[in-house]
């Protein structure tokens, strides 16, 4: 009871709160530039008296970032209990133009500490309460070359990579809390351990051509990422039998000041190694595969080319029937930046993720007396508000229906909040 009235005061609380523009969720490599202003305005300890902007023009640029969450389920999960799941990460981003002359190359490098209490655990969702949780390490997680060539029209990617990074990215899904709505849970359950995203990563090679809003990309990486005998640290494991996993993405992207944002794309990932069947472990089959399709768009704009407005976006996704958890999903959000008046860079978002359960699964739950739920629901509601330009506070509803697909366990109710802090 006490951290139930808890959760609900710190949600109310926070969301009265003033601040300025969101800083939500940094990433060097995809941020147009670090400069002075940038440093010295949008993170806690600032420019470092000149030496960060002086590092920029040389080339170098260094951040560090904070995720803490926060949450509770306050109905349902069995016992009412709270969890705390605390990310501390570093990049490193080096342009090679700038530091050596070397057009059109760049470095990056990111590494993480984790840890989690792992409140999904409670509940066992296969669709995670929190996009952070995983198992308490310390690891370098990206490290990669990549090379732009033919007036950027063409590069190549190379080094320890992450496939979530830009495969099955919808920006407007960036928004909320829930792993699930980042890579679909017909791709993310795939494989013993996961494919090669969070937390994950794996040594690959990715290629990928633009032309006029068009591009088409395509990732090799290691089939089996990682040790799934040591979860702890960096692993970088290349076995004989782990294979590979092939993943292809096409779409048109566009985002300009006579034209809105728009995001379409499909793909289709495949496993080159035998895996094993999600119900019957000493079955396997070559060519374990999903595929799946999304729209992320800009639905309305206040005024032409303003940040404030609505956007969506859709994502279905079909996998191999026997080898993950789920045959099928589809996942959908909305989310609106600016709705109240004196609040023009918050954002307030809703989402709706569904998984339907494999044939095997089903069919063995069902030959051992057991039988499961035939479909996982999660709903999120969520606000992100930003009391100072490197402070994100991030308030959190979470509701789910058959978690686990375990027909005895409630329905349940999580309340949380995120706090994100650059450094």
């Amino acid at each position: 009871m006490r951290l139930r009235i808890f959760l609900l005061i710190q949600f109310i609380l926070l969301c009265g709160l003033q601040g300025a523009a969101p800083a939500h969720a940094h990433r060097l490599d995809v941020e147009e530039d670090y400069s002075s202003d940038y440093y010295r305005t949008q993170t806690l300890f600032g420019d470092w008296n000149g030496v960060r902007s002086s590092m920029h023009e040389r080339g170098f640029d260094i951040e560090l970032e904070f995720f803490g969450d926060f949450t509770g389920n306050v109905v349902g999960g069995g016992t009412k209990k709270g969890h705390a799941t605390n990310y501390l990460e570093a990049e490193l981003l080096i342009d090679a133009e700038r530091w050596v002359g070397w057009t059109g190359a760049r470095f990056f490098f990111l590494g993480y500490a984790l840890a989690s209490t792992d409140p999904s655990v409670q509940i066992n969702t296969r669709q995670t309460v929190s996009n952070l949780e995983a198992t308490d390490t310390v690891k370098l997680f990206e490290a990669w070359w990549e090379q732009h060539l033919f007036n950027n029209h063409f590069s190549i990617k190379a080094g320890l990579y992450s496939l979530d990074t830009e495969f099955d990215f919808k920006d407007t899904a960036n928004v909320f809390i829930n792993g699930v709505f980042g890579t679909g849970i017909d791709l993310s359950e795939m494989g013993p351990t996961g494919p090669a995203i969070y937390p994950l990563s794996a040594l690959g090679v990715r290629l990928k051509e633009e032309w006029n809003g068009f591009y088409l990309q395509t990732a090799v990486v290691d089939g089996i990422p990682g040790d799934p005998d040591n979860p702890h640290g960096t692993q970088v494991v290349l076995n004989d039998n782990d294979g590979l996993l092939i993943a292809n993405e096409i779409g048109y992207k566009v985002n300009s000041p006579d034209h809105p944002r728009l995001h379409l794309g499909v793909g289709a990932w495949v496993y080159t190694t035998e895996l094993p069947d999600i119900a019957t472990p000493n079955q396997t089959q070559r060519g374990r595969h999903t595929i799946y399709g999304f729209i992320d768009l800009r639905l309305f704009s206040e005024t032409p080319g303003s940040p404030q407005g609505l956007d969506a976006y859709f994502r279905a996704g079909v996998a191999d029937r026997e080898a993950g958890w789920f045959k099928r999903h589809i996942a959908f959000g909305v989310a609106y930046t600016g709705l109240f008046p004196g609040r023009e860079q918050d954002q307030l978002g809703f989402a709706v993720s569904s998984g339907w359960a494999g044939d095997s699964l089903r069919n063995s739950s069902r030959a051992r007396g057991s039988p499961i739920e035939e479909e996982e629901v999660v709903l999120e509601l969520t606000y992100i508000l930003a009391p100072r330009p490197w402070l994100v506070l991030q308030p959190d509803i979470q509701w789910f229906i058959h978690p686990g697909l375990n027909p005895v366990v409630d329905d349940t109710l999580y309340l949380g909040l995120r706090v994100e802090v650059t450094f």
